[in-house]
């Protein structure tokens, strides 16, 4: 699975030649087989797929899809792959010139040799279009990792196709929907077909888990993660996507209670990681009066994350965990500090300590990974944050000279360094653009020349244009709306909170 890690310096093959390692991969069931995982032929469903809540089918003699399908996975055992520091290296691959369609590498099963006896919804060539357009497409538009480094490709495509249906038509529901947004056309019949089926799918596993079944657990947050980010594609679909997030958060719950031995260390990272990334950005659509309840999760998640070794300093979403779990605390203070003076037009002894102590750990963070990628998004946020900072507890006395000077000062720099890691000439930028819609929000909620709101608006629409993000439409209107007010005074990202609860809408700033 994604992520194993070996001593580069003594590379020993994945697939040899001895009878010991054929024998792990030439018997057990397809499932195991297709993941190259050993199999223990318990029936009539192995560990293994019972660990991971996968589909156990065991081949059937005389069954021609059978045959057909073990075919396809031994003749990928021809040549042995070797595992050099993190990655997985074919020898007989030149990874700098080859497209993500013609890699070999098991971490990223091909189609073909995906087709597993029961996946009747891809016999159909529209369903293995979809297919293709998600692991060539859309895979691009949900993770900061590309190809063979991203989970929505070594992670999920495994499952989905060693699974039951859950998965995979809900991959196939956010393709499409993803696809006709690319192409400005409306959604075609096939996929409305797999998300039909993808919801019918999930309220059955989810009454199941109701009962007390926890099999489909696992599949069930993959849907739902999956089905809100296929609402992030489409116009007016800002509450169905909060509908699926929510339920994605409370299954989490119950994800983190999972034995190690019972679930893979891949998938548990990235349905961490993921959720955590996704509830934190979709915090200042949920509001004030979710403030408890996202830092108790996230206080959770994050908690998790730092216990697992292997995402530690890296990313597949651009989800900086350092600095990620302080944005439920910073929105949370800001809701606060915005009550405070109101109420009573100053700021209390103690919400002063915990603005200077968030600030102090805003500003001190710096990478420690030799990722680019983790890096730039890290310098991204961390700018964003000081503003969301800034906006509320220095914009407060903005009616002294001195103080709007330097504010307007602050505001300056921080468009100054993000210039600079927004060029999205370059290849760090372009990587990072699938998480830059909520620190552009903020920094637009914070714009005040002309200047700063038309930089915020191009990127805006560039990011829209390059993925076909609904979501990031929204958030480029909300903007625009906020900026038509003409008053400076109400710049602010709490204002965007306002402004959507005023229209009715839900942006999840994905």
């Amino acid at each position: 699975m994604a992520g194993a890690s070996f001593p580069a310096a003594a590379p020993k093959p994945l697939r040899g030649t001895t009878g010991a390692q054929r024998q792990k991969t030439v018997t057990g069931c397809i499932g195991c087989r297709l993941r190259r995982k050993k199999c223990d032929e318990t029936r009539p469903q192995c560990l293994g797929c019972g660990r991971n809540g996968l589909l156990c089918v065991f081949p059937e003699a005389g069954n021609e899809e059978h045959a057909r399908l073990l075919r396809r996975t031994n003749c990928t055992r021809k040549q042995p792959v070797y595992e050099t520091g993190k990655h997985q290296v074919d020898p007989n691959i030149s990874h700098s010139s080859t497209r993500l369609e013609d890699l070999s590498s098991p971490r990223m099963l091909g189609i073909e040799q995906c087709m597993v006896p029961g996946n009747h919804h891809l016999r159909q060539p529209a369903s293995q279009r979809l297919l293709h357009h998600y692991i060539n497409r859309t895979s691009k538009a949900m993770a900061t990792c590309r190809d063979v480094e991203s989970p929505f490709l070594t992670e999920l495509i495994p499952v989905a196709m060693a699974n039951d249906e859950l998965v995979l038509n809900a991959i196939l529901a956010c393709s499409g929907i993803h696809l006709a947004a690319l192409s400005g056309s409306v959604v075609d019949a096939t996929t409305w077909v797999h998300y039909g089926q993808a919801v019918q799918n999930q309220k059955f596993a989810l009454t199941q888990l109701v009962q007390g079944s926890s099999r489909p657990l696992v599949s069930a947050t993959i849907t739902a993660i999956l089905l809100c980010i296929a609402e992030t594609f489409l116009a007016g679909a800002g509450k169905q996507a909060m509908n699926h997030l929510k339920a994605a958060q409370a299954m989490m719950r119950q994800v983190l209670d999972l034995p190690k031995e019972m679930l893979d260390k891949g998938v548990r990272t990235f349905l961490v990681e993921r959720v955590s990334y996704m509830i934190t950005l979709a915090h200042v659509s949920l509001g004030s009066t979710h403030d408890q309840s996202i830092l108790n999760d996230t206080a959770v998640l994050f908690s998790s994350i730092h216990s697992m070794p292997l995402i530690q300093g890296s990313s597949s979403s651009g989800c900086v965990h350092d600095l990620f779990w302080l944005i439920p605390q910073v929105s949370a203070i800001a809701h606060r500090a915005s009550n405070e003076i109101r109420s009573v037009a100053q700021f209390t002894p103690e919400i002063i300590a915990e603005y200077q102590s968030l600030l102090c750990s805003v500003s001190s963070w710096e990478p420690k990974s030799g990722d680019e990628i983790y890096n730039s998004c890290g310098r991204v946020y961390q700018q964003a944050l000081l503003v969301y900072l800034a906006s509320v507890f220095d914009a407060e006395s903005l009616s002294h000279p001195a103080s709007k000077s330097a504010y307007s000062s602050m505001i300056h720099k921080a468009f100054e360094c993000i210039e600079g890691l927004l060029d999205l000439s370059t290849l760090n930028a372009t990587r990072i653009t699938t998480t830059l819609c909520w620190p552009l929000a903020i920094f637009g909620a914070c714009a005040r020349t002309r200047v700063h709101q038309t930089f915020i608006d191009t990127k805006l629409a560039t990011i829209a244009e390059a993925y076909a993000s609904q979501s990031v439409r929204d958030t480029r209107d909300l903007l625009q709306r906020l900026w038509s007010s003409n008053n400076p005074r109400t710049y602010s990202p709490l204002e965007l909170e306002q402004l959507m609860q005023e229209d009715d809408v839900t942006i999840l700033f994905l």
